[in-house]
């Protein structure tokens, strides 16, 4: 689920052909996905590799997270190196996303919030992340877009 303002950011980051809703519907199959946001994500290796990590992790013991791994390493371009989980991997605590496209480069930071220990699968499944602008020019294009967004019914 996206609130107003993702939809608003990344809906500047779309590729000229429509993708499946399974892919436009789940963040990490946008971002992994060849047409999806990673041919506008300048640093994708960097964003995408802990992705894959905590993935990795979450597979162990968790058949949906598995199944998840296993689509977004059979997508094109995703290195072969990710098949193999690494146990040394950290999880950083921030992630760092650069997107361009055409003139227009934005920066942010992000971070990932997860429930340590529910005794539910539906809050084990709960991510929350948050997208902070990184530089002045994020800043104000997300102001900008704040402002002039359609009023809700």
């Amino acid at each position: 689920m996206r609130n107003d303002a993702a939809v608003r950011i990344f809906s500047l980051f779309r590729g000229p052909a429509p993708l499946e809703p399974e892919i436009v519907d789940n963040a990490l199959h946008a971002t992994f996905h060849p047409e999806g946001f990673r041919q506008f994500i300048v640093n994708w290796e960097e964003l995408a590799a802990p992705l894959i990590h905590t993935l990795h992790r979450e597979a162990a013991t968790n058949e949906a997270a598995e199944r998840l791994r296993d689509a977004l390493l059979a997508y094109p371009g995703v290195p072969a190196r990710w098949k193999v989980p690494d146990p040394a991997a950290a999880s950083a605590p921030v992630l760092n996303m650069r997107l361009k496209r055409g003139d227009l480069s934005l920066a942010f930071f992000s971070t990932i919030t997860t429930l340590a220990t529910p005794q539910d699968v539906t809050l084990q499944q709960l991510r929350i992340e948050c997208f902070h602008p990184a530089d002045a020019v994020t800043e104000e294009t997300a102001k900008h877009l704040a402002a002039t967004r359609a009023p809700r019914p």
